[in-house]
């Protein structure tokens, strides 16, 4: 997948798959083995560990 903005989709429900919804730059695509799952979940914490608070912003 091309990099862009994605989302995870958790379900509680067994019957409902966790799922990616990833943006490309052609389209957008939805990914849901769990290699891809596991890797999207990766860059999203390590993103979120990188980012600065909204209290700590400044413009």
């Amino acid at each position: 997948m091309a990099a862009g903005g994605f989302t995870i989709l958790d379900f509680h429900d067994p019957d409902d798959p966790d799922i990616v919804y990833a943006e490309t730059l052609t389209g957008a695509r939805y990914g849901e083995l769990p290699a891809e799952l596991t890797e999207y979940r990766r860059i999203f914490t390590s993103t979120y560990a990188l980012s600065v608070p909204i209290s700590d912003y400044r413009l």
